[in-house]
């Protein structure tokens, strides 16, 4: 799989930032994703950061090497801290230290398109989507309860909306959309 990589020069207490699209995302360039990053960070210190856009099969192909489950996702997380830097595991609020990020998000691009056209949403926003969830959860966010879904979501409508001028139309939490994406799967599997 070939590709292009960008890396966004480090600036002070900022890291360097490296965009790989191993895979079209048509309308989206890597400044816009470096911008959603630094968005999303809101001056929060980078070490490294690296997003790969990539496509299902290499999504699967990594979901099932760190995670040990089947298929592609969305999108993947890699805090690279050590559990020192990182902070204890947790399913509360958001920890808040400000130690440098190090990470690696990994993002599938056929699924967001395939998101994207389900919502009535464009590609790019919803890559970018994926990318803000990605970084929030290197900055010690949770989905793991109903609340800290809402929290993430709320977190991603208003940094969407902010890069993009205007306030977003309302969509279902993750796992809402999930479910409704399995209910179509079953139906037409019947038809």
């Amino acid at each position: 799989m070939s590709g292009r990589t960008q890396t966004s020069p480090a600036s002070l207490g900022q890291g360097p930032l490296t965009v790989r699209r191993l895979v079209p995302a048509p309308g989206l360039t890597s400044a816009r994703i470096v911008r959603a990053v630094r968005q999303t960070l809101s001056g929060h210190p980078i070490r490294n950061i690296s997003i790969a856009l990539v496509d299902d099969a290499t999504m699967a192909a990594i979901r099932e090497r760190y995670t040990g489950l089947a298929g592609p996702t969305d999108v993947l997380a890699f805090d690279l801290r050590d559990e020192a830097a990182r902070g204890a595991k947790h399913h509360g609020p958001p920890i808040e230290v400000q130690t440098p990020i190090e990470g690696e998000i990994v993002v599938s691009v056929d699924t967001a398109r395939r998101q994207a056209a389900c919502f009535g949403a464009d590609l790019p926003t919803e890559v970018l989507r994926y990318v803000i969830h990605g970084i929030l959860h290197l900055r010690g966010l949770d989905d793991h309860t109903r609340a800290g879904r809402a929290r993430m979501r709320r977190a991603e409508d208003g940094v969407i909306a902010t890069l993009a001028g205007r306030p977003l139309p309302h969509r279902p939490p993750r796992r809402e959309r999930s479910a409704a994406r399995h209910a179509r799967r079953r139906t037409a599997s019947r038809a």
